[in-house]
Order: C-alpha cells, then sequence, then structure tokens
C-alpha cells in the first residue's frame, strides 16, 4: 500500500492512506501492550513495530484528508462516485456528500478516540476556550494552538472547523447540522471549561432555533430534550427545585418535534 501511494495521484492516495491509517491503527491496538512498554529511540526506522507507531497512524490519518484538500474537485460539492461506500454513522448520501467529508470523518474516527491518549505532555493540549462552542459561522474563525504536536483533540477540532466551513452554505443544510451537532458533542466531552455545561446547551439551542421546523434539526431538538431530562434528575422535593419541571419540557419538545416533522411529510406528500 506505501508504494501504491507514492506511486498515485488523488484522489487515489488520499484514499489508501486513509485505508493504510484503518490498517496501521488496527496493528497498534492488538499490540499497544508492547509498544507502550518500549522506550523512545531516536533515529529509529519508521516501521508500526518501533515506538513511533503513534506517529504513523497520525501520519496516515492526516495525509488521508490533507492532500485531498488540494485537489478542488474533490474537496468541492462535486457528489460521491456510485461505489463509494458511507460510514455506518451517516447511511443517508446527503449527509457524506463529498469525498472529503467521508475521509475527513473516517480520520474523525481516529482523532476522537481518547484510549491512544495514554501518555501526554507536561503542555498537552485541553479545550478550554469557551469558543469552541461557538455557532458555526463563528467557530470556523477561531484559532486553536497548541504546541502538542501529538494531540489528537487539536487535530480533530481543526478538521471539524475544515468541514464546517465546506457545508457553511449549503443550500440544504441537513450535512453542516450534523457535523456541527457531531461538533458540538466533541467539544462537550472533552471540554475543561468551568461553564461547559451552559456553553453545551447555549451551542444545540442555537442549531434547534436556528433551523427551527426543519427535520434535519430534529437532532438538536432531541439533545435539548435529553438535557432536560438528565437536569430533571436533579430535582430534590425537599431540596434544589430548580429542575422540578424540566422532564415536563422534555416531553413537550419531543411531541412538538413529532408533529412538527408528521406535517412537513404531509406538506411534501401534497407537493
Amino acid at each position: 500500500m506505501e508504494r501504491e501511494i507514492a506511486q498515485s495521484k488523488e484522489p487515489v492516495a488520499s484514499i489508501l492512506s486513509s485505508l493504510l491509517a484503518g490498517v496501521y491503527w488496527s496493528y497498534f491496538q492488538a499490540n499497544r501492550w508492547r509498544l507502550y512498554d518500549r522506550t523512545q529511540t531516536l533515529n529509529f526506522k519508521k516501521t508500526i513495530s518501533q515506538p513511533g507507531a503513534r506517529k504513523i497512524c497520525i501520519e496516515k490519518s492526516q495525509n488521508s484528508i490533507y492532500g485531498l484538500s488540494k485537489t478542488k474537485n474533490y474537496c468541492s460539492k462535486q457528489s460521491l462516485p456510485p461505489s463509494m461506500p458511507l460510514s455506518s454513522r451517516a447511511p443517508c448520501r446527503h449527509l457524506r456528500p463529498t469525498l472529503y467529508d467521508v475521509l475527513a470523518h473516517r480520520a474523525l474516527e481516529y482523532f476522537q478516540n481518547d484510549e491512544r491518549d495514554i501518555k501526554k505532555p507536561a503542555y498537552a493540549f485541553e479545550i478550554d476556550q469557551a469558543s469552541a462552542f461557538d455557532p458555526a459561522a463563528d467557530f470556523i474563525t477561531r484559532k486553536f494552538t497548541t504546541k502538542d504536536s501529538l494531540s489528537l483533540q487539536h487535530k480533530a477540532l481543526l478538521i471539524y472547523q475544515k468541514l464546517v466551513a465546506l457545508h457553511l452554505k449549503d443550500a440544504r443544510p441537513d450535512a453542516l447540522i450534523e457535523v456541527d451537532l457531531e461538533r458540538i458533542d466533541f467539544v462537550n466531552n472533552n471540554s475543561v471549561h468551568p461553564d461547559k455545561d451552559q456553553l453545551y446547551f447555549n451551542a444545540i439551542n442555537h442549531v434547534a432555533h436556528q433551523y427551527e421546523n426543519l427535520p434535519a434539526a430534529s437532532e438538536a431538538w432531541f439533545l435539548i430534550a435529553d438535557y432536560y431530562d438528565k437536569k430533571a434528575g436533579e430535582y430534590k422535593a425537599y431540596g434544589d427545585t430548580t429542575h422540578q419541571f424540566d422532564r415536563l419540557k422534555a416531553k413537550e419538545i419531543c411531541e412538538k418535534v413529532l408533529e412538527s416533522n408528521r406535517l412537513f411529510r404531509r406538506k411534501n406528500q401534497l407537493l
């Protein structure tokens, strides 16, 4: 595969790099207990059996999308070939309309997995900026810098910025909404900001109200309902009653979304 990549042009080289990253990562998972027991060596031959295995996984995942991003045809809204397989997490083709979408999400599956970050430097990157929760149009302009060149979270954030920017002006917002909610969920799961709970709610609430009654916004409304449902668990009859009616709010939101989707489908059928 290494030889094929060296001899191939885009988009074949990027597709092969993505597949090769998966091969390296599978080996890395199966042998991580050996690899992490070894000490780091200098001037080592870059093979999967060496302590630099993690660096190779990162390099191949990055190559699968960075090379493609320089190719206009495949980073634009060009449709995917009919035979191009999609991730099981996104079975609808309109949610992965470009080859860049598919390969970027494959890379994210690696960069979002925390189990690879066992050993971290003292200057390890942390998502501590409130701006990581900003609305899509603002998020893509934010700067996230770090000295940690191997930070998976940092690389994931940068990929999310590119994906959100790619779909920001789509006529149909489905792909944008999906990737933006994925970004918000990722940030929420990894943020160390003291106000991340409120920032998360503000972020999903913004998406839900921005696209209001569109079926694609149903996921955002569900996340709001889920947020209220979890907050309802904090209610104490003889203590803090702040969230006494939050479960009712969650129920009302779910019923509203179901009715809105029903009316939307009926309207389309009449058209």
